[in-house]
């Protein structure tokens, strides 16, 4: 037969065990969920800075210097996957892939998506 003490101590220990794996698994939640918040904020406003940025450029033809330099700019960014320029016939203009979208193209089925 066990004793109080032992039982006590053993509900104490699982108590606290338990307790500790829902705080690292709140936590774990809450972070992801504001890192996403986050980027996805992020990435709003890059987009529309590019998109003003590009104003001047969208009458120049496809690939050029100005629309090019705009493009690279997302380089500093490690999750730019990718960018597309297209003008007001629906023509595609210039494409940015960058090292996100490389790796995500680098995996299989990628293109499937």
């Amino acid at each position: 037969m066990k004793s109080l003490r032992s039982q006590i101590s053993f509900n104490t220990v699982t108590s606290i065990a338990i307790i500790s794996a829902l705080i690292i698994t709140l936590s774990i939640y809450v972070y992801e969920k504001l890192y996403i918040e986050f980027v996805s904020t992020e990435v709003n406003a890059i987009g529309e800075n590019i998109s003003v940025d590009l104003i001047d450029y969208i009458n120049e033809p496809a690939g050029s210097f100005n629309q090019t330099e705009v493009l690279l700019r997302l380089d500093e960014y490690e999750y730019a996957e990718t960018a597309y320029i297209f003008n007001s016939q629906g023509e595609l203009l210039n494409v940015y892939i960058g090292q996100a979208g490389l790796k995500a193209r680098a995996k299989p089925n990628a293109f499937e998506r």
